[in-house]
């Protein structure tokens, strides 16, 4: 994932089936064992054969967070929880590093400035090799923000950077023959055909 937007509006589906080589050092065991389950699902040494694969809640936010994926500039601290079809995801944003180069005179548009804590919960599912992700709410600190001014938020400051198919409501197919994805207590479990 390259983008803050994408890593929350697709969340532990994306992050699940597109791993990226992870940056040398020290790694957590998490971190480890998520990046061992990467590599035989992108392998898809399987023999045909269905194969199922489940990530811890732990495992995923330690892939992101150890180097797994590349964070923007501004986004860190991911922590990924869930329970049947609902995914949470919770980061540390500095909106000025996101919007940095762009202003805007929207009223609504001082919740995304300064260093906040922001949390997304959003519907999760994948069926048919094609994944679904339709966020429900976003925090700041605690406070839920309006739709039409994350809607704005998109399109002034994350589109133009990351491109037209981030949005609240996202339908994408699944890499490496995923055919379905199920979000559980705190798991994913991908299977692929």
């Amino acid at each position: 994932m390259k983008s803050f937007a994408s890593l929350v509006l697709l969340m532990v589906l994306a992050v699940s089936v597109v791993g990226q080589q992870a940056k040398s050092g020290k790694h957590s065991k998490a971190y480890n064992s998520a990046e061992q389950k990467f590599a035989q699902v992108e392998s898809g040494a399987n023999g045909g054969k269905a194969q199922t694969t489940t990530f811890t809640a732990e495992e995923l936010s330690a892939y992101v967070n150890e180097g797994g994926v590349t964070l923007p500039t501004g986004v860190e601290n991911v922590k990924f929880t869930g329970r049947s079809g609902t995914i949470t995801a919770v980061t540390n944003v500095d909106f000025d590093k996101i919007t940095a180069g762009k202003s805007s005179m929207n009223p609504l548009m001082l919740l995304f400035t300064g260093v906040h804590d922001v949390t997304v919960t959003a519907d999760a599912k994948g069926t048919g090799g094609r994944a679904t992700v339709n966020v429900q709410t976003v925090e700041i600190d605690g406070v839920t923000v309006p739709r039409g001014a994350l809607e704005f938020f998109i399109s002034r400051y994350l589109q133009p950077k990351y491109g037209n198919n981030i949005g609240l409501n996202n339908n994408f197919a699944m890499p490496s023959h995923v055919d379905s994805a199920v979000v559980g207590n705190n798991t994913l479990t991908i299977t692929q055909k």
